[in-house]
């Protein structure tokens, strides 16, 4: 490989044995300088194994028939796997590249909130987990069907209902790395709004105009805003409703 920009690098070489079914992972953590690499040897092998179980923390709540455990490279979120979550809320995770991987659970309703998830006996936190070659722990994922409700309207600065802009409940600062605890939606052509799913703790809710979506997760983008933003705090089944004032994105950035 010619042309690479020193750096930190995650070198992956991967084979599906079509015989067998089986996909053949290998990878290595590299650094480069501002002198040539060489000599760097992968040794491929069967993707990871894990077994894991989900507990629910009230009633089961699904959007779909099933649960879907999904565990994606952080470097590479296009390397990944997933799993069915079985009758007895058991899944079994195949193929696996070692490294970190981000692990999401697919199919709860909108009500639903991951509150915890473990790996062996360590919490796993912002939802990584380090996956290595060999025997790993058993995965547990604790979900509630209890989220918080957050509901209301978004006016103008003349008071008229805003339609199509961004609401979103930004979590507190300490929180922010776990990508899940963010709750987004584009308001109706009244300007009304309804979050569900919202884990216990403090956000700030945002009306943005202008905002791409998920640009709310880099703090660059939240800085300017901080101050705008109303705070609020939920336990588990609360609902309350409140009301925004949109914030424009581009007048914003004018200032």
């Amino acid at each position: 490989m010619s042309n690479v920009v020193p750096g930190p690098y995650t070198l992956i070489a991967f084979w599906y044995d079509q015989s067998a079914g089986k996909v053949h992972y290998g990878s290595q953590r590299i650094d480069v300088g501002e002198s040539d690499v060489e000599g760097v040897s992968l040794v491929v092998a069967t993707g990871v194994t894990i077994q894991g179980r989900v507990v629910w923390d009230g009633n089961p709540s699904l959007e779909r028939n099933e649960l879907t455990i999904h565990a994606a490279l952080v470097e590479t979120a296009a390397l990944g796997g997933s799993a069915q979550v079985e009758a007895n809320q058991q899944f079994t995770l195949k193929d696996l590249i070692d490294g970190d991987a981000r692990v999401q659970v697919l199919g709860a309703s909108k009500d639903c909130y991951v509150k915890q998830i473990t790996f062996g006996q360590m919490f796993v936190k912002d939802d990584v987990i380090s996956v290595s070659k060999g025997a790993n722990p058993a995965l547990e994922i604790t979900v509630s069907s209890r989220g918080a409700r957050v509901q209301g309207a978004v006016v103008d600065k003349d008071g008229l209902p805003a339609a199509g802009v961004w609401v979103v409940a930004v979590p507190d600062t300490a929180r922010r790395m776990t990508q899940r605890l963010f709750k987004s939606q584009t308001t109706d052509q009244y300007g009304k709004f309804d979050l569900h799913g919202l884990a216990p703790g403090t956000y700030k809710l945002f009306a943005w105009d202008g905002a791409e979506s998920n640009a709310w997760e880099d703090q660059d983008f939240l800085k300017p805003f901080e101050d705008k933003g109303t705070k609020i705090e939920v336990r588990d089944e609360d609902a309350m409703t409140t009301n925004l004032t949109v914030i424009s994105v581009k007048h914003e950035g004018n200032d």
